[in-house]
């Protein structure tokens, strides 16, 4: 996981495409989390290793908590599992509706 736009537009289309809710969990590591004693140096013009992103997104690719950038903290959403549902029978990834010998009764 990393803090880029890129990411989070990764976890869309994994949300979309399993149909299911998606929890992104970057971490957040500013340098003060490291004592004195255990210096590590920081990515040239960085103040830290990551910024967090930490966001839900629901089957359909929506955000609908966060991204928490830049603080410690938590993101939080009612999930409501039969979104699911509905998702899986709008996207069907593998591909079950385009064969026949699965629809057959």
């Amino acid at each position: 996981a990393d803090d880029s736009e890129g990411w989070l537009v990764s976890m869309r289309h994994i949300a979309i495409e399993a149909g299911a809710y998606v929890v992104s969990v970057p971490q957040y590591i500013p340098a003060s989390a490291f004592p004195d004693d255990f210096p590590v140096p920081l990515p040239d013009g960085k103040d830290v290793f990551g910024d967090g992103g930490a966001c839900i997104i629901d089957p359909r690719g929506r955000v609908v908590a966060g991204p928490l950038y830049g603080e410690e903290g938590m993101v939080l959403h009612d999930c409501d599992l039969r979104a699911c549902l509905h998702a899986k029978r709008s996207f069907d990834a593998i591909g079950h509706y385009s064969r026949a010998e699965v629809l057959r009764r």
